[in-house]
């Protein structure tokens, strides 16, 4: 976080590229933490770019959205060529917003399902609210994460896992994580696995 800070107030600094490339600890706030690293950044600086270049496990609708809302200009994988990465940060630099084409197919569900109402097979029996919630639990976030990521309680997140898991006929994470891939909700990201996490007689966990 510092060397970033510090190397985006170097003099006549444009564009910055924040590397979400490390999978995060299971239960981890790693998304949380590229969130509020890229609002320092627009804080810090407004005029400057900044570009994410996510990895596979970073590859969440609504953290795509999110990054997008507090006005991060582009966003990459790591799929990208070098063309595409040249391309993006040219585009950025000229003012413009650039995304590969995987974070704007996020953008695109994410648009849809707000729209629609979830109303994609299953999904239909979900809430906006329930579908992000879930979204995060699949990837391994934990109740505290989720809570800052969505600017909820983490009571409140905890009474969204409760309904997720009824709805879904759920009593833990990895079975949660079998329904997601099932109704093909994962977005073609690899579900997590969670069959030896400890959780409490109420789904959450210790």
């Amino acid at each position: 976080r510092e060397q970033a800070l510090l190397a985006a107030s170097v003099a006549g600094a444009e564009v910055a590229v924040i590397a979400a490339h490390s999978a995060p600890p299971q239960g981890s706030n790693g998304a949380l933490k590229v969130l509020a690293l890229c609002r320092e950044l627009r804080d810090k600086r407004p005029a400057l770019a900044v570009v994410v270049m996510l990895s596979e496990e970073y590859e969440c609708a609504h953290f795509v959205h999110e990054l997008v809302r507090i006005g991060v200009a582009g966003c990459l994988d790591e799929f990208s060529s070098g063309a595409d990465v040249i391309h993006c940060l040219r585009e950025v630099h000229a003012g413009r917003t650039c995304h590969c084409q995987s974070a704007t197919r996020l953008l695109k569900e994410y648009y849809a399902l707000e729209t629609l109402g979830g109303n994609r097979g299953s999904t239909r029996v979900l809430s906006q609210r329930e579908r992000e919630v879930g979204e995060y639990l699949v990837r391994g976030e934990d109740a505290h994460s989720i809570a800052g990521l969505l600017d909820l309680k983490v009571s409140t997140v905890e009474t969204y896992r409760k309904r997720l898991y009824r709805k879904t006929g759920a009593h833990k994470v990895a079975e949660l994580c079998r329904w997601w891939r099932l109704n093909g909700m994962d977005a073609g990201v690899s579900p997590c696995s969670q069959e030896t996490r400890p959780e409490d007689e109420n789904g959450g966990e210790k």
